[in-house]
């Protein structure tokens, strides 16, 4: 029984991480596009999913500071900081928004 378990936990994380897969590429597709709000959405939705999902946190990082959106960017860094408040890297970068949107001002 408990190797059925097992098995049946495995196929669901493998479907689980195919299907992240193809959406971290259909968001890498869309930014290509110019459909930035739709990547977001996408990366947004993964994040959502897994929280701590290094890939997806990342690139939605780049995305809000290549398309100066600074604002949404200090928003997001400030939910992953609850979630992850020992994260000496986002506080960094909140930091780094929060200039590069003064310098935007």
């Amino acid at each position: 029984m408990k190797l059925l378990v097992f098995g049946s936990f495995t196929i669901l994380l493998g479907q689980n991480t195919a299907s992240i897969n193809g959406s971290l590429k259909t968001a890498k597709m869309l930014e290509r596009k110019g459909d930035i709000d739709g990547a977001i959405a996408i990366y947004a939705d993964i994040i959502q999913k897994i929280p701590n999902h290094q890939r997806a946190v990342k690139d939605l990082k780049s995305l809000y500071k290549k398309n100066q959106r600074y604002d949404e960017g200090i928003q997001f860094l400030k939910e992953q900081l609850v979630l992850f408040p020992n994260d000496i890297q986002t506080y960094s970068q909140l930091g780094e928004f929060y200039y590069l949107n003064d310098k935007l001002i």
